[in-house]
């Protein structure tokens, strides 16, 4: 039942549970809270941007802002680190140290020399693993050569090659296996490399994915990868998942298993219901791609919450057709940071061209330098401005900060998101089945429901009137789930925004509503 929102600014909307786009919503529900309890007592557990409830990792925050200090006392109009010499490199370091000492408190200069050692020590040591040049000289070049670290210049579209090997040093800490950093491919966080994926596929790319054709996602899923499938006139094969406890639907499953499928999205962790797939539900999702030969696209961004969970692109026999999707946004509390990858196998990159694309591709082309020129404006097979298309060097090195120097602060965050997850639901007074970061809840599944009078958009309403911001999630689940099982009172919360403390009082306040 369509509901007005009115401000008290005379702005109003039209709320229909069952038509407008959730992330479009939510927005009002801040607005309302915030006319109803200020600011300061909004309880907003609708966003999925951590950053919003908790600030970034302090250390490597403060040591950006130091390479960015170095790099205005080491290139200006008088002299630039280019117009030197190798040979030069210790002048350089002891010049790094001079201006240190000179610029900052003894405690703070002492600490901040102390990470640029080990920026130093760890960046050689990840280089030389990964083939690259590693000495002192090189890494001063790649931090300060023509001002990088501050965005003084183009970058390589791919992704610089030392930044590219940091990125590997994190994916083969997370994925349990080795990852070279010509595998990976930069993007302006997941959002982008899922675009470019759909562009380069689709109908303006290389026509792998056309009209009518059929691609696998799971229900619930992120809201956009449906928009961009019934944008495009694919036929979306929905494999249901159950929302509170993450386990597939395996009757959808075996209809999967008689389709022919172009392209399974996995989502995994996933969102909205923080569940992962694990074990026997991987081999599943590899099986029926291979059954089709389909192409997997694997969606990763949550999975450095989970400490050895398994990825699709390592699968044995999954990895050979997956394209991973990931971003450091979410697990670094910095959304704004848009510093995200592309990873395929060089197994995967001669799979997919040649045995899934094959004809489809230009001479010489793989599914890598495809995706290449679709992440660039013009999407597709144009790929105008590609030498533009690349990370900024701001966020090249606030990422790489982050990926060195917060291990500690990273663990501290998990370790509270996992309490978070916890206290909310048991003060919720719902089962809480492991997931992480996300989860759903039924607002009618809350011990003492007792407002069945009441419709889907009012209760949503009433609860940011008392502060507590929730975003919907029955458009997360597609048209014939809902169709099946009621779905209109399910909210999805991100429990990465708030204080343990905070997630348990908007758990008892959407408690206390629910029998008042």
């Amino acid at each position: 039942m369509a509901q007005t929102i009115t401000l008290k600014s005379g702005e109003s909307t039209d709320f229909d549970i069952y038509e407008d786009n959730p992330f479009l919503i939510f927005p009002w529900f801040q607005k309302l809270a915030i006319e109803h309890v200020g600011r300061d007592n909004i309880l907003d557990i609708s966003r999925g941007d951590p950053g919003y409830g908790f600030s970034p990792s302090k250390r490597p925050r403060r040591f950006y802002s130091y390479l960015v200090f170095l790099d205005s006392q080491i290139n200006n109009q008088e002299r630039r680190l280019v117009d030197r010499k190798p040979e030069e490199v210790g002048e350089v370091l002891m010049f790094i140290a001079q201006v240190t000492d000179e610029s900052y408190s003894v405690d703070l200069a002492s600490e901040l020399k102390k990470d640029w050692e080990e920026y130093l020590f760890l960046y050689k040591k990840i280089a030389q693993e990964q083939g690259l040049p590693a000495t002192d000289w090189d890494i001063l070049m790649h931090t300060f050569g023509y001002s990088n670290c501050s965005g003084g210049n183009y970058h390589n579209p791919w992704g610089e090659s030392h930044t590219r090997a940091v990125l590997a040093y994190w994916h083969t800490k997370v994925l349990g296996v080795p990852v070279d950093y010509n595998d990976l491919m930069v993007t302006h966080g997941a959002s982008h490399g899922i675009g470019a994926v759909y562009e380069g596929l689709g109908e303006e790319g290389v026509g792998y994915l056309k009209k009518g054709d059929s691609v696998v996602l799971f229900s619930p899923c992120y809201f956009p990868y449906v928009n961009l499938n019934q944008s495009r006139g694919i036929e979306t094969v929905m494999i249901r998942i159950d929302p509170f406890t993450g386990e597939i639907n395996q009757s959808d499953m075996d209809k999967a298993m008689e389709r022919e499928i172009k392209m399974i999205v996995v989502v995994d962790p996933n969102n909205p219901t923080g569940h992962s797939l694990h074990g026997d539900l991987l081999d599943q999702v590899a099986a029926l791609a291979e059954k089709t030969n389909a192409l997997i696209v694997s969606d990763e961004v949550y999975q450095s919450f989970l400490s050895g969970k398994k990825s699709l692109v390592v699968h044995p026999v999954a990895a050979k057709r997956t394209i991973r999707i990931d971003s450091l946004s979410k697990i670094e509390r910095s959304t704004g940071l848009r510093f995200g990858d592309l990873y395929i196998t060089k197994e995967g990159e001669r799979y997919i061209s040649e045995s899934i694309l094959g004809d489809l591709l230009r001479k010489n082309d793989t599914i890598r330098t495809l995706l290449y020129r679709a992440k660039s404006p013009g999407g597709g097979q144009i790929g105008a401005f590609q030498h533009t298309t690349t990370m900024p060097g701001p966020s090249q090195f606030m990422g790489i900060s982050h990926l060195l120097l917060g291990d500690q602060e990273r663990m501290e965050y998990v370790t509270t998101l996992r309490k978070n997850m916890e206290v909310f639901h048991e003060t919720l007074g719902v089962p809480y089945n492991g997931n992480i970061y996300y989860s759903l809840f039924d607002l009618k599944d809350v011990p003492g429901w007792n407002k069945d009078a009441l419709s889907a958009e009012k209760a949503f309403i009433e609860l940011a009137k008392l502060g507590v911001v929730l975003i919907p999630a029955n458009l997360f689940f597609f048209v014939q789930d809902r169709a099946e099982a009621r779905r209109q009172y399910i909210a999805r919360v991100s429990l990465a925004n708030l204080s343990t403390e905070k997630c348990k009082k908007a758990a008892e306040i959407i408690r206390g509503w629910v029998v008042s």
